[in-house]
């Protein structure tokens, strides 16, 4: 569960300047939380792809929402 919540937390840093340019430092720390869940000991090659489907999807919503 920690892991689900990191890598929506990375796609949401990721996302935030889409909506708001002016948070665009969010993007130099983005990342982080992704690379500390996919990290973990118990993260096998799977779920890190999962995860970072996850980070992937959660920054493409919202940079469509965004957009349109």
């Amino acid at each position: 569960m920690k892991q689900i919540l990191l890598a929506v937390l990375s796609g949401a840093l990721l996302g935030a300047p889409f909506v708001v340019p002016a948070l665009w430092p969010f993007v130099l720390i983005g990342l982080a939380p992704l690379l500390l869940a996919i990290t973990l000991p118990s993260t096998s090659g799977k779920r890190a792809f999962v995860l970072g489907v996850l980070a992937g999807s959660v920054l493409y919503g919202i940079a469509l929402w965004a957009i349109f």
